[in-house]
Formats: C-alpha cells, sequence, structure tokens
C-alpha cells in the first residue's frame, strides 16, 4: 500500500498539541489585560479631549466689548418712501385787483399768519384808476380854493354894490354844498 498523496501521513509516535489549562488561563489574562488597557486608554484619551474642548469653549466665550461713543455727525440713516403731501385743509386766496404778480414774498410750504403779504401785484387798471382819483381830488380842491376866494371877493363886492345880494346867496349856497360834501364820510 503507498501513501495517498493528497492526504498527509501522519506519524503514530506523535501526539497532538494538547492545550494546558494554565496556558489558556495565562491567554485569557493577557488579552483580558490588552482589553482592559485599550478601554482604560480610551477613556482617559477622551476625559482630556472633552477637558480640552471645554477649556477652549471657555476662553471664546467671554465676550470682548468695545465701546464707542455715540456720533451722529457722519452716519445719518434715511428712511426714504415714495408718497405724496398733502395739506388738511386747503385756503383759496383771491386777489383784490386784476393785474400782474410783481414779487413773491412766501414760497409754497411756508408757514404764513393772518395778515402776512404773500405777494405784490402789479395793477396796471387800478394805478390808473388812482391816478384819475388823485388828479380829480387836485381838482376838487382847486376848485374849492376858487370858490372861496369867489366868495370872499363877492362880500367884499356887495358892499361897494357891484354884486348883488341874490348872486352872493347863490354864490353862499353853491360853497356850503361844497363843505357838506367834504364832511359826508367816504366821499
Amino acid at each position: 500500500m503507498q501513501p495517498d498523496p493528497v492526504q498527509p501521513v501522519m506519524d503514530p509516535n506523535t501526539t497532538p498539541h494538547v492545550v494546558s489549562r494554565r496556558g489558556l488561563t495565562i491567554a485569557g489574562l493577557s488579552a483580558l489585560g490588552i482589553v482592559a488597557i485599550v478601554v482604560v486608554m480610551g477613556i482617559t484619551t477622551r476625559k482630556m479631549a472633552d477637558a480640552k474642548l471645554r477649556e477652549w469653549t471657555e476662553s471664546q466665550a467671554v465676550p470682548i466689548v468695545a465701546v464707542a461713543l455715540p456720533d451722529t455727525r457722519g452716519k445719518r440713516t434715511t428712511f426714504e418712501l415714495p408718497g405724496r403731501l398733502e395739506a388738511y385743509t386747503q385756503a383759496q386766496i383771491y386777489a383784490r385787483v386784476n393785474g400782474y404778480v410783481r414779487e413773491w414774498k412766501v414760497d409754497i410750504g411756508t408757514p404764513v399768519k393772518a395778515g402776512d403779504l404773500l405777494a405784490e401785484i402789479d395793477a396796471p387798471d387800478l394805478d390808473q384808476q388812482l391816478m384819475q382819483a388823485e388828479a380829480d381830488l387836485a381838482s376838487a380842491k382847486a376848485n374849492s380854493a376858487l370858490s372861496d376866494m369867489t366868495l370872499q371877493r363877492g362880500q367884499s363886492l356887495v358892499t361897494s354894490g357891484a354884486v348883488s345880494r341874490d348872486t352872493l346867496l347863490v354864490s353862499c349856497n353853491r360853497q356850503s354844498k361844497i363843505y357838506n360834501l367834504k364832511s359826508v364820510p367816504g366821499s
């Protein structure tokens, strides 16, 4: 019989290797020691990392405050919105005469009080009427002065007989009407 090349030949004199109980205990204890060392080193490393993280967090958590005095000179903030502003009440302004605006005294939106002059109006029609009234007044004053002189001269001529008393009475009546017109208010 020839040995089968696929199967190893066992020597009958050799005994299989038996592991002793003592060797198993030593191997188990050493594996347990290695596991304990790895666990203790992992926990220690984690605690040290947690301590470093806590220290770094506390150093970063201290607020750094810089104090500055308020200054609004160059830093104006504006908030612009589109809109339209209208007056609560409006006043209609009418001129007393027709004419052309010569000069504006106040601008739109300027606060004014009652009686303030807003504008000057150049009114040629009114100026012409004023000049006519002044000329009529001057003419009336001249006529009044002439009538006074005529009355005084008539009184002096009545005594000499050059003027009749009736003519003097007509002159007196005319003169009294002129004086009555002067005393009428509004004329």
